[in-house]
């Protein structure tokens, strides 16, 4: 299919952006979102001592979902996409300690959006969980992942203005992706 994305037949759109664009707008997002939720969460079930054990186990499961988070996009790939499992790359870029998923072919843009934006249910679930119980511990981990999610979020509205049927090639190595449309 890669040999069908040419110019003569679809107009590409370059949607990716630098680490240092996502990083901050990250932290401007993140640090808004995590404030809010945590005044939220404070003002229904009020403040408390954290313990040191609590942090420990909170970060060893933030790098476990982390990794959950990743296998989301990989089974959003190959379930909405359509795709096989050996064209879905899961790794670590080391340099930053950052695991990823990268779909090695290109997919309609509502696989595409559906597959990046999966692994919010994992910041999602157990902030709802938290709300419901005023568990402390799931509040930090489901905020954590949830501003963890945003740089899919800034890949999702880069794609919002094409129709679902567009084909969408995840980039190799940057963030974000490149949009193929059929000209007419």
């Amino acid at each position: 299919m890669q040999n069908e994305l040419n110019e003569e037949k679809y107009k590409i759109y370059d949607r990716t952006f630098s680490a240092k664009f996502a990083n901050k707008k990250g932290l401007v997002w993140g640090g808004t979102l995590f404030v809010v939720i945590l005044i939220a969460f404070r003002i229904v079930w009020g403040g408390r001592d954290g313990e040191m054990m609590e942090l420990l186990w909170m970060a060893l499961t933030v790098i476990v979902f982390f990794f959950l988070h990743e296998l989301l996009h990989a089974l959003g790939y190959i379930v909405a996409g359509k795709v096989k499992p050996g064209d879905v790359k899961l790794g670590v870029m080391w340099k930053s300690v950052t695991p990823y998923a990268h779909c090695r072919v290109p997919i309609r843009a509502g696989a595409y959006r559906f597959a990046v934006m999966l692994p919010v249910v994992l910041g999602v679930g157990p902030l709802a969980y938290a709300f419901l119980t005023g568990s402390h511990f799931w509040m930090m981990v489901g905020t954590i992942l949830l501003v963890g999610s945003i740089g899919d979020w800034l890949i999702i509205r880069s794609i919002e203005e094409f129709e679902r049927d567009a084909l969408v090639e995840d980039h190799p190595s940057e963030i974000g992706c490149r949009v193929y449309v059929k000209r007419a």
